[in-house]
This record gives C-alpha cells, sequence and structure tokens, in this order.
C-alpha cells in the first residue's frame, strides 16, 4: 500500500491537470464570444453564482465567489447593462439592492452551452470511447461525491 495520502494524490493530479486546463479548456469555459456578447470568464462566474444562488446581495456574492466588491460592482454594473442581470433595490434603503438573473442571460447561458458542446465535441472527438466513458464516470461520481460533502470542508 502506498504511503501517499488522498490529500497528496489530489493535490498532484490538480497540479498536473491545470495546465491541461488552462491550455485546452480554459478558452471555453472562461469567454463567450458570440451572439453579439463578448463575456468574460468573470462575468460568466457572476451570472452563474446569481443564477444559482438567485437573487442575493453583492456584499454576499462578492464573499461567496471571493471576488473583491469593487470589482464585482462594475461586473454587475456592465452585466446590467446587458439586461442579463436584475437589480432589486431595498425599500427602505436605496443604496442596498440585491441581483438575480434574468430571462436574457438564462437564453444566452443556453446559447453558451450549446457552444461549447459543440467545442468539446471537437476536443474529445478522436477519443476512445472507452476512455471517454471513464472520464465521464469518473466527473461524474466527483461532482456528486462534491456536492454531498465539499460544502463542509471550506475554511
Amino acid at each position: 500500500m502506498s504511503n501517499i495520502t488522498r490529500g497528496q494524490q489530489v493535490c498532484s493530479l490538480i497540479n498536473r491537470a491545470m495546465p491541461c486546463f488552462i491550455k485546452n479548456l480554459n478558452h471555453i469555459v472562461h469567454r463567450y464570444r458570440e451572439a453579439g456578447y463578448n463575456l468574460n470568464g468573470n462575468q460568466i462566474k457572476v451570472i452563474n453564482g446569481v443564477k444559482i444562488l438567485e437573487n442575493i446581495s453583492p456584499a454576499d456574492l462578492s464573499r461567496i465567489l471571493d471576488m473583491p466588491k469593487g470589482s464585482l460592482t462594475t461586473i454587475i454594473s456592465s452585466l446590467v447593462e446587458q439586461n442579463l442581470l436584475a437589480k432589486t433595490y431595498a425599500q427602505n434603503d436605496p443604496r442596498r439592492y440585491t441581483v438575480s438573473v434574468t430571462e436574457t442571460a438564462l437564453k444566452v447561458l443556453e446559447m453558451k452551452d450549446a457552444s461549447d458542446a459543440v467545442k468539446y465535441q471537437k476536443l474529445f472527438a478522436a477519443m476512445p470511447e472507452h476512455d471517454f466513458k471513464k472520464i465521464a464516470e469518473g466527473l461524474t461520481i466527483l461532482m456528486g461525491y462534491l456536492d454531498l460533502t465539499g460544502d463542509q470542508h471550506h475554511d
């Protein structure tokens, strides 16, 4: 039996995976330049974060996404201008607001998913089916595990 801990194994795998991710997948995950939109990684992260977290304040979103509030405010403003996020102001304090995704944002995310699927198809077309099935199964297991336990282990 190996003396390598699970933590060391995961760390090693992630460290090996990151250069591959940056080189081959980052431009797919963190960009959308189609259908009249030119969204960067932080904008996509914010839209997806707001979609998942629903009606949320910028302060809470900043904490959860680990983004500086000033940068986040600029991103939110740009997404509101593009009709991808909507602000709802507090009745008792017009400086406070929450953000939510718009129907337009949901359509843009659908278009991005369809576009990404085509790019992934091209990237993985030459991979043998049995290898692809192993990757799909491994990612499914990983996401299931993280969905159940990942939130418990944040610092």
